[in-house]
């Protein structure tokens, strides 16, 4: 159950973090057994943009995410 927890947390904290840059999550997931979050990775909802992207990794607090977090746009 632990674990479990940790993991919605992880995933609800990576959640938070892409609302408060700004950006929609309709189509952002986060992988926990990667530990990564995919943009625009649903190819029939709206999409971000390369430079939406950019901001919000030039502007994203590692200090609130999972230790080790990547970020990647389809």
């Amino acid at each position: 159950r632990t674990f479990r927890r940790k993991k919605d947390a992880e995933e609800l904290s990576c959640g938070f973090e892409v609302i408060d840059s700004g950006l929609s999550v309709d189509n952002v997931i986060y992988y926990d057994h990667t530990n990564k979050v995919v943009f625009n990775w649903l190819d029939y909802k709206d999409k971000i943009s390369q430079g939406d992207f950019v901001d919000f990794l030039n502007n994203v607090d590692y200090s609130k995410l999972p230790e080790g977090i990547t970020f990647e746009i389809k």
